[in-house]
């Protein structure tokens, strides 16, 4: 179990979070366009202030083209005068049919008396002969003829002849068209009379004609007048909003407060409303500023860009290209709700023609409107012919994320003679400009990991990421990947192939959130969280430093740092097998009493769990080898020496330790000359030993070195040892050859005389039993 990195951790998880996304291109497009779709508009016509349904006015969508169709017939009345008078007296003939009838079988009869009093003014549309006549039998031979005489000439209207039956038109007239204004006048039908003649071919009548009423009926134009509407509406959800629209709360104000209406001056001076660094969409221009307020209003408007100075400005004036504009609103009198600068300049477009007979139109009277939302944006009267209009609506768009609603609509009003007339008015196209489109890399989207939980020391996890994320540009596979952990040293994290790999360090638990981040090319990214929690395994301390074997010397105090650790506490107990054996200050102390091997075990425990360490500790007891004495048997060396003397020289070596030395060679020399090597086989501890070399002195005059060297070879010794003594000695004059004879051969040297025989008998007799000399054959 770790250095607890986190004992305790608020587990709560965060939501993933999205950036904003990167606009990477953009593109103007129309609010509106055409052409008309007759699904999306609705269409209408009215009559009148009532609102009835139009009779001469239409709407309709034709090629996607919007068109509003006025037709009038003609407007008329019919006058029937029936004749007064009879000049042959045929008065039955005369007034309204009434069943009383005069009748002929030869004379004439003649009716005239026709009354059109107050219509002189009106224009003839087409004069109608109305006869209320009855012919009771057929007439094979006899005929009827009907005259009419305008004053001014005689006109037969028609002939009835070879009729086979009788002709009943009492009820039912018989009519005759006489012609229209351009033939008849007012005066004329006044003056006019109309002769009924029945001619008889000489034998007897078949027949008679019977009149009961005679009438002219008179067709003229009616003047009139009226107005009829008509519109077309249609509701649009715009691909963009190009506006920024600033309620009462942006900005800062001084010398303002707000009301129920807005902003207005809180004291008797100006205030000020600054709306600094208005920055337009991605690649986008700003177009105008528009105050929203009440009537009344007294303020200045101000602009400012980067590195500029303030700039009265009017409301509506297209605005300086810049990348960022400061405004300010001077409020003197009034309150004003709001601000709104277009993006784009929104401007709607309109082109159409005008086509048809107006001269029945009232002109002032007669319009086209165009509106947005409950604003109208543009009113002009008819022209006939070709128009084109444009006109700049920002301010009368909806605020962002509201529908675009639209209405055209014409006012047809007219006043006229009562002639037919036809006006159609084509609205051929339509356009809202300023919209907008912004390619957007969106950020990619990612399922958030579920928390992870392991176990201290039973390895990692793997966890994808990759494979749960999505990206409207990119491929998953591309998609780059961020993990940290939020407690450090608990966690080791590593991306591999689109996967997050999970490893607790060693000895590690608790818990921590994972912050990932996913992100693509254009470095939007989505992050997530999730938990990782470690379960705690109890650990066993650990001993680190120590050997699996010590050599210490006896009689000496050997510190060996080490280190006792336990991921689980610092609360430990440590003993040890041996009681010259202790830790103090993280080291291992020992100071053993005995030499030879021995096992020490070192415990340690958490109180959970325990550990041994076995160490094998050798105490070696070295011998200290010390040269104590170097004298003569025979000679004393202080004293100058006969050249060529042969000296016993005498050396006691001590072995002042606490193990016994072997093998000691012991080396004699002269002016650094080896001149005897002795071997002492032991010397035990706190104990002396003895040995004799023989040496010459040299036989010049002069001083001379003696040195006792000691060495072990086979055996350790304590690095103390004193292994070498040096004497001066001194040569007194020059050496007779027998000298050294008389000196081996004094009492003094009878052993060394001995031995010098007994070489040089053994020498003698080695040459006389070795083997023969070697004889080679003669060639």
């Amino acid at each position: 179990m770790s250095t607890r990195a986190a004992a305790f951790l608020v587990t709560f998880l965060l939501f993933p979070v999205v950036v904003a996304d990167t606009p990477i291109d953009s593109s103007q497009q129309d609010i509106f366009t055409h052409p008309f779709d007759e699904n999306v508009w609705t269409l209408s016509a009215t009559s009148g202030f009532a609102g009835d349904e139009a009779q001469y006015t239409d709407t309709s969508i034709n090629s996607g083209t919007l068109q509003f169709t006025h037709q009038r017939p003609r407007n008329y009345q019919s006058h029937i005068s029936y004749a007064s008078n009879s000049e042959t007296g045929a008065t039955l003939a005369t007034g309204v049919p009434d069943g009383d009838y005069s009748w002929s079988k030869g004379p004439d009869i003649i009716v005239s008396g026709f009354d059109f009093q107050g219509l002189e003014t009106r224009d003839i549309i087409e004069v109608t002969l109305r006869l209320h006549i009855s012919i009771p039998d057929p007439m094979p031979s006899d005929e009827v003829m009907i005259v009419v005489d305008d004053g001014s000439s005689v006109t037969l209207v028609s002939t009835i002849a070879r009729t086979t039956g009788p002709i009943d038109r009492f009820t039912i007239p018989l009519n005759y068209g006489l012609g229209n204004g351009s033939v008849w006048d007012w005066a004329m039908l006044s003056a006019a009379s109309v002769k009924i003649d029945y001619v008889s071919d000489g034998a007897p009548d078949d027949s008679e004609i019977q009149v009961d009423a005679v009438a002219l009926e008179v067709s003229f134009f009616q003047p009139w007048y009226g107005f009829e509407n008509a519109k077309a509406v249609a509701t649009i959800t715009p691909s963009s909003h190009p506006i920024m629209d600033f309620d009462v709360n942006s900005g800062s104000i001084a010398g303002l407060e707000i009301s129920p209406c807005g902003l207005q001056p809180s004291g008797n001076s100006p205030g000020e409303w600054s709306i600094l660094t208005v920055i337009p969409p991605f690649e986008q221009s700003l177009g105008r500023i528009h105050i929203i307020s009440e009537e009344g209003l007294d303020a200045t408007l101000a602009i400012r860009t980067p590195g500029s100075q303030w700039t009265t400005w009017s409301e509506g004036a297209l605005l300086p290209q810049a990348l960022s504009l400061d405004i300010m609103l001077v409020i003197r009198d009034g309150c004003v709700g709001g601000l709104r600068v277009d993006i784009n300049d929104p401007t709607l477009y309109v082109t159409g023609t005008v086509d048809g007979n107006m001269s029945g139109i009232v002109p002032e009277s007669s319009h086209i409107r165009f509106a947005i939302g409950t604003n109208l944006a543009l009113e002009v009267p008819f022209l006939n012919g070709p128009f084109s209009y444009e006109i700049p609506v920002g301010d009368l768009l909806p605020s962002s994320g509201g529908d675009l609603l639209l209405g055209i609509g014409t006012r047809f009003q007219w006043s006229s003679d009562g002639e037919e007339e036809s006006v159609t008015m084509i609205i051929e196209s339509m356009t809202i400009s300023g919209g907008y489109s912004i390619d957007i890399d969106t950020s990619p989207t990612c399922l958030t990991p579920s928390n992870q939980y392991l176990v201290e020391d039973e390895g990692g996890i793997t966890v994808p990421i990759l494979s749960a994320c999505s990206d409207d540009r990119d491929p998953y596979s591309q998609l780059e990947i961020t993990a940290t952990s939020r407690i450090d040293e608990l966690l080791d994290l590593t991306i591999s192939g689109g996967d997050l790999q999970i490893q607790p360090f060693q000895d590690s638990s608790g818990s921590s959130m994972v912050d990932i981040t996913v992100s693509d090319s254009a470095d939007n990214y989505w992050s997530g969280s999730f938990l990782v929690d470690i379960q705690p395994v109890a650990d066993p301390p650990s001993v680190q430093g120590l050997p699996s074997t010590i050599t210490v010397e006896l009689g000496e105090t050997l510190r060996i740092p080490l280190t006792i650790t336990d991921p689980d506490t610092e609360e430990l107990t440590i003993t040890t097998s041996r009681s010259w054996a202790n830790i103090d200050d993280s080291h291992l102390v020992l100071t053993p009493v005995v030499p030879g091997s021995s096992l020490l075990v070192i415990t340690v425990g958490d109180g959970i769990a325990y550990i041994d360490i076995e160490i094998d500790v050798i105490v070696r007891a070295l011998p200290l080898l010390m040269i104590d004495d170097v004298s003569s048997f025979n000679d004393d060396l202080n004293e100058e020496l006969p050249p060529g003397t042969l000296i016993d020289l005498s050396t006691t070596v001590w072995n002042q330790g606490e193990g016994a030395a072997f093998d000691i060679d012991v080396s004699c020399h002269v002016d650094g000359i080896l001149y005897q090597n002795i071997r002492i086989p032991l010397i035990e501890p706190n104990s002396p030993a003895q040995v004799t070399c023989a040496i010459p002195a040299p036989t010049e005059q002069g001083e001379f070195t003696i040195s006792v060297e000691i060495e072990s070879k086979n055996q350790v010794i304590d690095p103390s040892s004193s292994l070498q003594y040096s004497i001066v000695a001194a040569v007194e004059g020059p050496i007779d050859e027998s000298g050294i004879l008389s000196t081996i051969l004094s009492g003094n040297n009878t052993s060394i005389a001995l031995l010098i025989v007994l070489f040089s008998t053994l020498c003698g007799a080695a040459l006389y039993l070795g083997p023969n000399k070697v004889r080679k054959p003669y060639r």
